[in-house]
């Protein structure tokens, strides 16, 4: 796995964006991440995300994106769908984890590399419901 530590290399008008799997539950332990309005006609965004790992997605550009969780080859949302920010130059990571009821839920964690190459995080943030 590959992470880029660094922004110089973003489009303009773009954002960077990760997903992390941290959601522990053996109903997902891998799960493809979906744009609804698109996964029948273009697939998943992110296809067999595994439990415990993050991945590096895409650099977006930048808009406000909903997306949801499905089980893998699935265009129906089992978690979701959330309305997540990409923001540009700056990398977002969405992370699935459990709630304090223990259902899951889709943390927006943004960020920048304004201070040099380690990302300064900005408070977590829950991703909306729409």
């Amino acid at each position: 796995m590959c992470i880029r530590d660094s922004l110089g290399d973003l489009p303009s008008g773009s954002g960077r964006v990760l997903v992390g799997h941290g959601f522990d539950n053996a109903d997902f332990d891998t799960v493809d991440i979906i744009l609804p309005a698109t996964c029948e006609m273009e697939g998943a965004l992110v296809e067999d995300l595994q439990f415990a790992t993050v991945r590096d997605v895409d650099d977006l550009p930048a808009d406000d994106y909903v997306v949801a969780i499905a089980a893998p080859d699935s265009c129906d949302a089992a978690v979701g769908p959330i309305t997540a920010p990409v923001t540009e130059d700056v990398a977002t990571l969405l992370v699935a984890a459990a709630d304090e009821m223990g259902m899951p839920q889709v943390y927006a964690i943004v960020g920048d590399f304004s201070s040099g190459d380690e990302m300064t995080p900005i408070p977590t943030l829950p991703a909306v419901t729409p």
